[in-house]
């Protein structure tokens, strides 16, 4: 995509994240409709907040035969309008963190301690 495409899709929109939106669009190519849990920062990062993400999502999967949770981070790379970062390989950090946790599904206790 190219800065006019860019602006175009995300100029007029006040509060636009294209690349929360590309990581959403991933992970629905994998998950399909389903709803993950999520988990945001109270005060995001770009804003001044204290945390360096500004959310972490999980979702239930049984790949491979076992059940668990995958997790995926949002924030080390640009989440929001960012005009400097279009046309480059990467974005910030140029990564976003996922891991997966074997759990009984669906989970008994929601794994709060992932945002700590």
């Amino acid at each position: 995509m190219d800065l006019g495409e860019y602006r175009k899709l995300y100029g007029s929109i006040s509060d636009a994240a294209p690349g929360w939106d590309a990581i959403d669009a991933r992970l629905r190519e994998v998950y399909g409709t389903q709803e993950p849990k999520h988990w945001g920062t109270v005060i995001k990062a770009m804003l001044g907040g204290p945390g360096r993400i500004d959310g972490i999502s999980a979702y239930e999967s049984r790949a491979g035969g076992i059940d668990h949770l995958h997790f995926c981070t949002y924030g080390y790379t640009d989440l929001y309008y960012n005009e400097e970062a279009v046309g480059k390989d990467f974005s910030r950090f140029g990564f976003e963190m996922t891991f997966r946790l074997a759990s009984v599904l669906p989970t008994q206790e929601e794994p709060i301690w992932v945002t700590w």
